[in-house]
């Protein structure tokens, strides 16, 4: 669903998705489950990826708007992404 709802460009649906995959993971699994862990990982990293989109997004329309830059910098910052963060922060 979150391929398609990204696919789509329906970020609440995707929001919405994600969040409820998390807490699935999170609370109906057995302790020491290794598939609980990778899909609390993967879902947390989909909101990050979609919320990156959203965050650019948001700076097409205003490119030193601080609340998104401060967003993808904190992404940018989790993920490693060096180089995307550099321009964030040369935005800032």
């Amino acid at each position: 669903m979150g391929s398609l709802y990204r696919k789509n460009g329906q970020w609440q649906q995707l929001g919405q998705t994600l969040t409820r995959a998390l807490d699935v993971a999170t609370t109906t699994s057995t302790a020491g489950d290794p598939h609980r862990s990778r899909r609390a990982v993967r879902a947390a990293d989909e909101r990050r990826r979609a919320g990156a989109v959203c965050y650019t997004r948001a700076l097409e329309i205003d490119p030193l708007h601080l609340p998104a830059l401060e967003a993808l910098e904190r992404i940018y910052t989790a993920k490693s992404m060096h180089k995307e963060l550099c321009d964030v922060l040369s935005r800032k």
